[in-house]
């Protein structure tokens, strides 16, 4: 039972969270048609991934006083993450943007140490194995089709971009149920 219970918010947490990622890759090119943001605008975006990836290590670096933490330690960064998207309806400033945008790199990361230790913990080595392979290359694909479907959708001003965010998010905090 409660291995099933683990494989299914395994699932739910990576199906729901590849909107906001599909999303995620699209924000350098609307920075420079919705923002007209300049080069260096641009430029600091791309270096959030990198930067903060270095930062999000600390905020897993306490787990080891107990496994009490651990599920805790995981639903908070998952929250902090897709937290600031849900505004994204009501703010239209680049700063608040790149703010999202580092909250996601750097709690998104931070959250996977708790996670990978909860998998430990609660699956057998090969069926985790398994069942991590599977759900990330169904991430992947599930990535790609919203990726082209979103471009299609935006470029045909189907929906309105901050509200694809917004949606994104409640998507992936609703991970946080299982």
């Amino acid at each position: 039972q409660e291995v099933r219970q683990t494989r299914l918010a395994l699932l739910w947490m990576n199906l729901a969270s590849e909107p906001l990622v599909a999303l995620y890759t699209l924000i350098p090119f609307l920075l420079r048609k919705e923002f007209g943001s300049s080069l260096f605008q641009i430029s600091v975006f791309i270096t959030l991934r990198p930067v903060l990836s270095i930062f999000s290590f600390y905020w897993s670096a306490y787990l080891k006083e107990g496994k009490s933490r651990l599920v805790l330690n995981c639903v908070s960064a998952c929250a902090l993450a897709y937290f600031p998207f849900l505004f994204f309806p009501w703010v239209d400033q680049f700063w608040f943007l790149l703010f999202a945008s580092a909250m996601y790199q750097l709690f998104s990361k931070a959250a996977l140490p708790s996670l990978i230790e909860v998998l430990k913990r609660k699956l057998p080595k090969k069926q985790r194995e398994h069942t991590f392979s599977l759900f990330y290359l169904l991430s992947f694909v599930e990535s790609g089709v919203l990726g082209l479907l979103f471009g299609g959708m935006l470029d045909n001003h189907v929906v309105d971009w901050k509200m694809l965010f917004c949606v994104g998010a409640c998507l992936g905090l609703s991970s946080l149920l299982f």
